[in-house]
């Protein structure tokens, strides 16, 4: 398999913050991370998303709240999905 990434991944569990769209005043919702790197990261959420969602991030693993891109989700059971995001610079 070839490998996509533009930058390495660091494994890291933390509580992340952020709102289904950009619009800032929708609601905040709540996943925790996997990994993370400069370009993006994976979390859970018990959210659905879809691909090519942008989501904005609120949370201190990416200081000053982000847009982010959906690029791949994952139904993982029990309600919770594993989602991969890009973050826009």
């Amino acid at each position: 398999m070839i490998e996509k990434r533009k930058f390495e991944r660091n494994n890291l569990i933390k509580i992340v913050h952020y709102s289904p769209s950009t619009h800032t005043t929708d609601a905040v919702l709540n996943g925790v991370t996997q990994n993370f790197s400069y370009s993006g990261l994976c979390f859970i959420t018990r959210h659905a998303v879809e691909r090519g969602q942008e989501i904005l991030l609120k949370s201190r693993i990416v200081p000053n709240a982000k847009t982010a891109v959906v690029r791949w989700h994952k139904d993982i059971g029990n309600g919770n999905y594993k989602v991969g995001l890009e973050i826009r610079r």
